[in-house]
């Protein structure tokens, strides 16, 4: 497959032509298995011979599959070799005066690109095909495509393990377009799909659903898909391995099980950890502060917690755990209403060792709500690990840093969930809270047929949550028949005899590409540095055993990179090394508050006013540098970004329509509006989350929560309905404040009219 050929004209904002010309994902969903192919365009646009590098972000759980390389057209094969080789025939190559290609793994999971004497004015096309399980939980499933990599606090090389020229970088500068086209089939199809991160168009095909980017799109923000309303059932497949063909691999998404009554919710301990560092700026402060709000709401007077705060220095609400009580409530809401992204740097690991130390009884649980960017990532791990505190993490923005986010939760045995820009949180608040309130699943068995010889497994974690999936990747010798079971126990919050937890039938499947049996390799290789988070009575294998099972599964790995050598005709190899460019990432959509990307927020109610902004980062050329965000906010200088500069759009989800100011009165219009006294309800009848959240900014000491919801349910009948008649009454101060802000609203300027009234 090619790109468009409007690829080939990407320009800078001071229309230098660029060496990147962007990228199409097309892929296919079935099952829990997403089969993802991603096109990659390069051109030399100069007239000497370059060397670019280009850090490519994958998603969690991602195995590369394939490289190909198209170069002017002509098709090329490379190999998988151990590092030192691939590297010294890439070098050998370009000085010899032929082109290579090297892809290499980074040490956050990310793909170094490598392409070595591209020619003037030649084009190459980098194809790069991966697989990756997707897990639902609780009914719901979330698909991530990271397309850009977000500025990192600290040094990248340092800190963060990568090659000085695979450092990423981005700027404001750039535009990539980018392309999508998603095929989900079998019983996904039939879910409830959305994007909160694109506007996206859906097709039902030959009982398929084919999922479009719906306009022009840039590589500024990760694609989001969620799929909801799906039902919880354990699934496995059997093939045989095609390398050793007498032995099988298993691969088993279990979904865990428990009875209503071992499910009785109990009392939290949770220890709230708020990112309120310069890259939160914007955007990012916006949706951690309506998630933490959501969260406090969640609290009973059973529950304790504390608040925290971080950015080059973090501060503690509470200096120790309190009780919920309605004068904490108060005090925390009002604390969580005026957070702002002022903090500066990203000083995590410090502010996570003071929050988990803090003097309290019993287990305790921290929730870490961040956009994950920071790069000394490794550290934290090695430290919250010796703590033995479960860490659940929010992980915030337009690109979050996934990897690390998810490293971080598994090796505490917390659990992550992330929250687009503009997307309600509420649904992952409540996924999150089922865990935080539910017994724990410890000591996890499986139980395989007698005849099955077990030959490697991946590591099962040391904890699990009911409902949710677990990924299991075994290497098996003999036959295992269909009417045989797979089996998962476990112990209830420690209780002494063990419950079965998940079983099904593996289906018996032909792998003619060998898939899951270099995917389970893969999976024993990666869990390698996460082993002593596992429970698992297998030795952890050496550099050499993971080299040799890299190369005979053809996997980029930490010790193995992907080589290519195309050997050019004398008079066509040029005189000179070549000159290296390092292609940039555009900035991510609203990174430290550059721009604004807000998107649909409700998933079963209708979408009110959903005028929001897109970041277009080649407008935003007075954009923050990264070193003044890690800044407190009073030293640094900041210049405003007009609203007019930055283009709107308006993100419809799958069976979800714009409505008006009109049309939510109608909405309202079902209740009993005198009895309205909670933003949460009008949330219930479609309010926009970001107008709830301008509602709750409004409470005060003199001014209550119910208060705020009759003043503007009122202000909004006496506008845009005619159906509802209360006694007239002479207007108060307050509810003429709510009249005058929403005077004037159309759909058109919402929500930036009612935002500017403070």
């Amino acid at each position: 497959m090619h790109l468009p050929h409007a690829f080939a004209q990407c320009r800078s904002s001071g229309d230098h032509p660029l060496h990147f010309l962007g990228m199409h994902a097309q892929a296919r969903l079935h099952g829990n298995l997403l089969d993802m192919h991603l096109h990659q365009r390069f051109r030399n646009p100069g007239q000497s011979n370059v060397e670019i590098s280009y850090s490519c972000p994958l998603p969690w759980g991602a195995v590369l599959l394939a490289v190909d390389v198209r170069l002017n057209g002509q098709q090329l094969q490379g190999e998988v070799l151990p590092k030192a080789k691939a590297r010294e025939q890439y070098e050998a190559a370009l000085e010899e005066g032929n082109s290579s290609v090297l892809v290499s793994v980074n040490a956050d999971g990310s793909l170094g690109m490598e392409l070595g004497n591209l020619l003037a004015g030649e084009e190459c096309e980098i194809h790069l095909h991966y697989s990756q399980v997707l897990l639902p939980a609780q009914g719901s499933l979330r698909c991530m495509l990271p397309t850009t990599m977000s500025p990192r606090y600290g040094d990248a090389v340092r800190d963060g393990g990568f090659e000085p020229h695979l450092a990423p970088q981005a700027s404001p500068l750039v535009q990539y377009p980018f392309s999508a086209e998603i095929h989900i089939e079998g019983e996904l199809a039939q879910a409830l799909i959305s994007s909160p991160s694109h506007r996206i168009s859906t097709q039902l095909k030959n009982g398929s659903c084919v999922l479009r980017l719906s306009e022009s799109q840039y590589l500024d923000r990760d694609l989001v898909i969620q799929l909801d309303a799906l039902p919880s059932t354990s699934m496995a497949s059997v093939a045989c391995d095609l390398t050793q063909p007498e032995e099988s691999v298993v691969m088993a998404c279990l979904n865990t099980t428990l009875s209503q009554q071992e499910l009785t919710p109990r009392a939290v301990q949770v220890q709230f950890l708020l990112d309120c560092s310069g890259s939160m700026h914007g955007d990012s402060i916006d949706s951690a502060r309506s998630a933490l709000l959501q969260m406090l709401k969640q609290l009973g007077a059973e529950d304790q917690f504390s608040l925290s705060k971080f950015g080059s220095e973090h501060q503690h609400c509470h200096a120790r755990m309190v009780s919920m009580d309605s004068e904490q409530r108060e005090h925390a809401l009002n604390w969580a209403r005026h957070l702002q992204a002022d903090m500066g740097g990203t000083e995590m690991e410090a502010a996570v060792v003071s929050t988990l130390g803090m003097s309290g009884p019993g287990r305790r649980d921290l929730l870490l709500i961040t956009d994950g960017e920071v790069h000394a990532i490794d550290a934290l791990i090695e430290t919250a690990r010796r703590k033995a505190q479960r860490i659940f993490i929010v992980g915030i923005g337009a690109s979050p840093a996934e990897q690390h986010l998810r490293r971080l939760a598994l090796a505490t045995g917390g659990s992550c969930e992330f929250v687009a820009p503009g997307e309600d949180a509420q649904p992952a608040i409540l996924r999150m809270f089922h865990r935080l309130r539910s017994p724990v699943l410890t000591r996890l068995h499986l139980e395989l047929p007698p005849d099955v010889q077990l030959l490697s497994a991946q590591p099962l974690p040391l904890h699990a949550f009911a409902d949710e999936q677990l990924l299991v990747h075994l290497h098996i010798r003999g036959t295992w028949s269909s009417q045989q079971p797979l089996q998962l126990s476990g112990h209830v919050d420690g209780a002494p005899e063990p419950l079965r937890l998940a079983h099904c039938l593996p289906q018996t499947i032909v792998d003619q590409d060998n898939s899951l049996a270099r995917m389970a390799a893969h999976a024993l290789i990666k869990l390698q540095p996460d082993m002593a988070s596992m429970a698992t009575d297998l030795h952890p294998l050496s550099d050499e055993q993971q080299t040799e099972l890299a190369l005979r599964y053809q996997l980029i790995t930490e010790h193995t990179h992907f080589v290519l050598v195309h050997e050019r005709a004398e008079q066509d190899k040029p005189v000179d090394l070549p000159e290296l460019v390092q292609v940039p990432h555009m900035l991510a959509a609203g990174w430290g508050g550059t721009g604004s990307v807000m998107a649909a927020a409700s998933s079963n109610v209708p979408s009110v006013w959903r005028t929001h902004r897109k970041s277009s980062n080649i407008q935003v050329l007075s954009a923050p540098s990264e070193l003044s965000l890690e800044m407190p906010a009073f030293l640094r200088i900041s210049a405003d970004i007009p609203a007019d500069a930055v283009p709107q759009f308006s993100v419809q989800r799958r069976g979800i329509r714009t409505t008006t100011p009109a049309a939510f009165v109608k909405a309202l219009l079902k209740q009993d509006l005198a009895t309205l006294q909670q933003i949460d309800a009008l949330r219930t009848a479609g309010l926009a989350d970001e107008i709830a959240l301008w509602l709750e900014q409004q409470i005060s000491t003199t001014l209550s929560e119910a208060a705020v919801v009759q003043h503007f349910v009122r202000a909004l009948m006496q506008l845009h309905g005619n159906q509802w008649q209360e006694p007239a009454t002479t207007s108060s101060e307050e509810e003429h404040f709510f009249i005058q802000a929403l005077t004037g609203i159309t759909d058109q300027s919402w929500p930036s009219v009612l935002m500017q009234h403070g």
